[in-house]
């Protein structure tokens, strides 16, 4: 979560949206792209591998035909067909062999070489009976070597499928998480510019009255003591009059500024109103908040300035002691009044008159 937060502050939450759908749509394309090349490159050859020794098949009995009957004109023209059949094989298996899988590259090879020993013997034959034995045995080769390429091809298909398979779940896991992760990112936003003071960058009035609530239940269940501090700028009105509302802008986020730089982790800072902070501080007694507050009160008034001006603050601190929500504010802010009326650039403390 906090380097979500980190991440959105440093970029914001749409450039890492826009970043994300475009990682989403590259892996679509890739996905893609993988398929396309799965088949270029495990199918490229395979029909017209089929097709060869389908038309050979053929070729070898029309010759025989052809032969029986001593039609040279035809012989010679099938004859160069399936010269021309065998050689386009031929190149195709010497130079792409991976168009037929190493596991059954032994036994296509035996089977090629069968059916062209056999069309060498039927080139060689010239008794009938010999050239249709001949034939028909060239034709079962024929066959069982077409049948096994198709068989092959089926096989690759099968085999991308799954791998297309593989690689869509892949891609649609990758989808969905990016998908959950954008929903996060713009889900972390809102929730931040829901408790956020956009000015300053503290929490703000709607999440302070959450968390005063949520400190309670704690104090009532757990018997966990709270503190809390609330303060407000010293004649922060003429500054805006006199200097106008940009300086006036500045010296709040400065303040801000100094109250997370110098509060803890744990304790939890608001813009309470206009020129008014509240600061919380859970699990822990007055005595400590008070530190904390006159340290706060001390840096603003040494390191802001309005030109020659210092800036000083007016504040209370008090501590929760089971009075009811509504009260603890009012004890609260009724000392903020007593310091500001007394002579203002002072935090008391609620619990008594005390000036520290």
């Amino acid at each position: 979560m906090f380097r979500l937060k980190i991440l959105l502050k440093n970029t914001g939450a749409s450039s890492v949206i826009i970043a994300l759908l475009f990682v989403i749509f590259a892996i679509i394309v890739a996905n893609g792209y993988y398929i396309v090349h799965s088949l270029n490159k495990y199918t490229k050859y395979d029909s017209l591998l089929i097709n060869k020794l389908g038309q050979i098949r053929g070729n070898i009995q029309r010759y025989t035909k052809f032969k029986i009957i001593k039609d040279s004109q035809k012989i010679n023209q099938i004859k160069n067909n399936i010269e021309f059949d065998f050689k386009t094989i031929k190149m195709l298996i010497d130079n792409f062999p991976e168009t037929i899988p190493e596991k059954y590259r032994i036994r296509f090879y035996d089977i090629y070489t069968n059916l062209y020993s056999i069309w060498q013997e039927i080139e060689d034959t010239n008794e009938k009976q010999e050239l249709i034995n001949k034939s028909e045995k060239a034709w079962k080769i024929a066959d069982s070597i077409t049948a096994m390429m198709q068989n092959i091809s089926e096989k690759k298909i099968e085999i991308i499928s799954k791998r297309f398979s593989l690689a869509s779940m892949l891609a649609a896991a990758s989808i969905l998480i990016l998908i959950l992760f954008v929903y996060r990112v713009i889900r972390v936003g809102l929730e931040r510019t829901s408790i956020t003071d956009s000015l300053t960058g503290l929490y703000n009035r709607l999440f302070f009255n959450e968390q005063i609530v949520y400190n309670i239940e704690k104090y009532n269940r757990y018997g966990e003591p709270f503190s809390m501090m609330m303060f407000d700028i010293d004649n922060f009105k003429s500054i805006n009059d006199t200097y106008g509302h940009n300086e006036g802008d500045r010296v709040l986020k400065e303040i801000a500024a100094i109250i997370k730089k110098t509060i803890r982790k744990t304790d939890l800072p608001f813009r309470y109103g206009g020129e008014e902070f509240v600061i919380i501080f859970p699990k822990t007694k007055i005595t400590s908040a008070n530190t904390i507050a006159q340290r706060i009160k001390k840096e603003i008034e040494e390191n802001i300035k309005v030109y020659s001006q210092k800036i000083t603050i007016s504040g209370a601190v008090g501590e929760y002691q089971d009075e009811g929500i509504y009260k603890f504010i009012q004890k609260i802010d009724n000392k903020l009044y007593e310091a500001k009326r007394t002579g203002k650039n002072k935090v008391l403390l609620a619990a008594s008159k005390t000036k520290i």
